[in-house]
C-alpha cells in the first residue's frame, strides 16, 4: 500500500497542490486508523500536512448534525486528524451526487489551501521516501522474525511445563497408589 500511495504522489513529477484523505463520516475513525495513517504519512516529510485536507464522505449520514459537531463528538483520533490538517476539511453528501456545488466548494477550499501555501507544490524527495519504505519493510520483517521466535519460545516453554506437569501428576498418582496399597 505504501508503494501505491507513493506512486500516486509521484504521478506529477513537479509535485501536488493537494492531498485528500477520504474519511467516511459514518464510520468511527479510531486510534488504529490513526496509527495506520501516521505510518503512511510518515513516509513523507512533515510538510505534507500543509497540503492535506480531510474529505468526509457520506455527509448524508450526519442527518441534522453539523460536521463540526460530528468531529467534536467523535473519537479523539478524528480530532487529531483534523488538527493535523490545520482544520482543512470538506463534506460530500453521497445522496446528492448530481449537486455540483459540492465539487465547486471543494475546489474553492483547495484553492484557499494553495493560496495559503503561496502556490508552492508539495514535492517529496523520492529517494528519502523510498529509503523510508525500505526501512519500514525491514522493521516489519524484524518484527515478524521476533514475533515468530517469541511464539516458538512460548510453545517450547508450554510443552516443557506440560511435560513437568505430567511427570508431577504421575509421581502423585504413584505416591497415592503406594499409600493406598499399604
Amino acid at each position: 500500500m505504501d508503494k501505491e500511495i507513493v506512486r500516486g504522489l509521484s504521478v506529477s513529477p513537479l509535485g501536488v497542490h493537494a492531498v485528500l484523505l477520504v474519511v467516511p463520516s459514518d464510520l468511527t475513525f479510531t486510534e488504529a486508523q490513526q496509527v495506520a495513517l501516521e505510518e503512511h504519512m510518515n513516509l513523507f516529510d512533515a510538510g505534507i500536512w500543509k497540503h492535506t485536507m480531510v474529505l468526509f464522505t457520506y455527509g448524508d449520514k450526519l442527518a441534522d448534525k453539523s460536521i463540526e459537531k460530528h468531529i467534536e463528538r467523535e473519537h479523539r483520533a478524528l480530532r487529531w486528524l483534523v488538527n493535523k490538517c490545520e482544520n482543512k476539511y470538506h463534506v460530500v453528501n453521497n445522496m446528492k451526487k448530481s449537486d455540483m456545488s459540492q465539487v465547486t466548494e471543494l475546489f474553492e477550499k483547495i484553492e484557499e489551501m494553495v493560496a495559503g501555501n503561496n502556490g508552492r507544490l508539495y514535492c517529496p524527495d523520492m529517494n528519502d521516501v523510498h529509503h523510508r519504505i525500505e526501512e519500514k519493510f525491514r522493521r516489519r520483517q524484524l518484527k515478524n522474525v521476533l514475533k515468530q521466535e517469541l511464539e516458538e519460545e512460548y510453545r517450547r516453554r508450554e510443552l516443557e511445563l506440560m511435560i513437568n506437569f505430567k511427570e508431577t501428576l504421575l509421581a502423585l498418582q504413584a505416591d497415592k497408589e503406594s499409600v493406598t496399597s499399604t
